[in-house]
């Protein structure tokens, strides 16, 4: 969305890295894709997919491989730099005309393929570091990654679940 700012695309780009980062530490392979889906129309409908035929368009990029080793730099210019969208999501809108067929580029919509983790589009602004924290955590614990919690750190069955 056009209303974010490029402090919290960084932000959440760096928690998005740092969630990899412990992934591939705890000894899973992880393959990243990054995901550029829009839809002609704001509805709720709309943007998650239900009427494709009314104007959609969706590029998927793959950041990084399985099989390839964490390279922090290119991930982190993938997720949190706030250019990434328009220098490489928007160029290759605008190279396949979607920029003709829509105004204002579409407005952000959900992936058609969410694969095992998936982290929508952002509609806010930046978050307090003990919900990243809790949400990072909440992360590993959904892909059945075991990490040590602090003893004042509790995991419920609803987060275990969210």
């Amino acid at each position: 969305s056009a209303s974010i700012t490029p402090e919290t695309i960084i932000q959440r780009g760096a928690i998005l890295c740092t969630l990899i980062d412990a992934i591939e530490f705890a000894g899973h392979r992880a393959e990243v894709i990054c995901n550029h889906a829009t839809s002609n129309y704001n509805s709720l409908a709309h943007r998650q997919g239900m009427h494709k035929a009314q104007g959609w368009f969706e590029v998927s990029v793959t950041v990084k491989k399985s099989s390839q080793p964490l390279d922090i730099s290119d991930l982190a210019y993938c997720l949190a730099h706030p250019s990434m969208l328009r220098k490489m999501m928007f160029s290759i809108a605008e190279f396949e005309g979607w920029s003709d067929y829509s105004e204002y580029y579409g407005y952000p919509a959900e992936a058609t393929d969410k694969g095992d983790l998936y982290v929508q589009e952002i509609f806010s602004g930046t978050i307090q570091d003990n919900e990243a924290i809790s949400w990072l955590i909440k992360q590993l614990i959904k892909l059945d990654i075991n990490i040590d919690l602090p003893s004042d750190y509790l995991v419920s069955a609803e987060d275990k679940n969210n």
